[in-house]
Formats: C-alpha cells, structure tokens, sequence
C-alpha cells in the first residue's frame, strides 16, 4: 500500500468529500479517486458508501464502510506510531479531528480488565 492512497483515503474520510480531499492534496477529484480505487482493489474491499447529503439531497457524501471503519484506526494508531517513533513521524498521515482540527487522541489497546 502506498501512503499516498492512505493519506487519499484519510481525507475523504475526514472531509466525506472527493473534491474536497482532491484540493486538500492539491490534484484532481479523479485523481483521488483512483488512489482511493486502488486502495480498495489492494484490500479487496469497498472502504466507501455514496448517501445523499443530509442537508441538500442534489449533492452526495461519501461514508465510510463498515471495512472503512475498521482500516479508519489502523491508519490513526499507525500515523500515531511514526509520529513518535520516525525521525518527523509520517505527516503524510496526519490524524486531526474533523470538527476541531486538533491531533486525535492516542489509540490505546487494553485487554478486558484495562490492562495493557
């Protein structure tokens, strides 16, 4: 998997928009959309639904997948793991929250009784 399609698939997540991931990366909607393509033709999984857009049913968003969902905290725990161990961690993947802007909190994995 190259980062560029993951970085393609964190954006329109974050944004539920190819056209708005597309100027966010500075290339084309179609360009994004084959990255994302390839992405999920690598996974052998569709990673997005295309749902009318709640306030103005002309235009579409894009939700994620249940296989969206779950590659969602992957790329988060694995964007969080290059920002501290990599020399400058990967900004090419780069979690912030949608509403906030802010880094996402670090993903902990805790066995039943919250230990480690």
């Amino acid at each position: 998997m190259e980062t560029q399609n993951l970085r393609a698939f964190v954006l329109v997540a974050e944004n539920r928009s190819f056209s708005q991931a597309a100027e966010k990366l500075h290339l084309t909607q179609p360009a994004v959309s084959k990255r994302v393509a390839l992405l999920e033709e690598q996974l052998g999984a569709g990673l997005f639904d295309r749902v009318p857009c709640p306030t103005d049913r002309r235009v579409h968003e894009y939700r994620l997948t249940e296989a969206g969902r779950d590659l969602h905290p992957l790329l988060v725990a694995l964007a969080q793991w290059s920002q501290k161990w990599l020399d400058g961690g990967c900004e090419a993947l780069k979690i912030v929250d949608r509403a906030s802007g802010e880094p996402v909190r670090p993903v902990v994995v805790q066995a039943a009784d919250g230990t480690a």
